[in-house]
């Protein structure tokens, strides 16, 4: 969602982040103007955040890394090492806040930004790994499943996240980013992820697909929808 153009962030309280929900959402610029000077509540909101996102101690999983990590033990247990596995079954993942994060920049920028912004954060890369989904990714991969990454950053962004992947331990076999005409046409980010998985699922057997946006879902050819908390954008 954008609001005068800016990314909005979510207004997550304490509570909210315990129980894994959100119950509202503010753009940061809009809430200083218009709830600053009743709401000092911004920056506790900040500090919800950091709390939930940054682990106490060097050594310590955050929360957040705990909640993945439920999540996808979950997932392996009730569905993935289940599965008769074969040459043709893949699970799609997705890549920002799924298998790379940008939260060191959210935090650079005190979580205001620009979609602009992220783009050209997204050429130094430096974007980290998330420590429970990679461990999550690789045992997938130990099991025998093709792994495609789907991603909506656009297709000149190619090169740079291939090497970002890289650099940050990721093998994939396979690798699809928006295409620049479409991204051009605005296209719905849910809508073309659809078309793609259709497309893909004449070639494979679509088992799972891991995102942290309901536009990772969108449509059919899903299998398995392993969903991950998100409460950065």
């Amino acid at each position: 969602m954008i609001i005068a153009h800016k990314i909005i962030i979510y207004l997550v309280l304490a509570s909210c982040i315990t129980h894994g929900f959100l119950h509202a959402m503010v753009s940061l610029k809009e809430a200083k103007k218009q709830y600053a000077p009743a709401s000092a509540n911004l920056q506790e909101t900040i500090k919800a955040l950091r709390n939930y996102y940054e682990a106490p101690m060097d050594g310590q999983e955050s929360a957040y890394e705990r909640e993945l990590r439920a999540i996808c033990q979950k997932a392996l247990d009730e569905h993935f090492k289940e599965k008769k596995v074969t040459p043709k079954s893949a699970i799609v993942f997705d890549i920002d806040e799924t298998l790379l994060t940008d939260y060191k920049f959210f935090k650079e920028c005190n979580f205001e930004w620009t979609i602009e912004d992220a783009y050209q954060y997204r050429f130094k890369k430096e974007c980290s790994a998330i420590r429970p989904m990679q461990n999550f990714y690789n045992q997938l991969k130990a099991l025998g499943y093709t792994l495609i990454l789907l991603t909506s950053r656009r297709e000149a962004l190619y090169q740079v996240t291939q090497e970002n992947l890289t650099k940050e331990g990721y093998v994939f076999d396979t690798l699809i980013l928006l295409p620049m005409d479409l991204f051009n046409q605005h296209v719905s980010h849910g809508a073309w992820k659809a078309s793609m998985r259709k497309t893909l699922s004449q070639h494979y057997d679509i088992v799972g697909c891991v995102g942290d946006s309901p536009s990772d879902f969108e449509g059919d050819c899903c299998g398995v929808q392993v969903r991950l908390p998100n409460y950065l954008y």
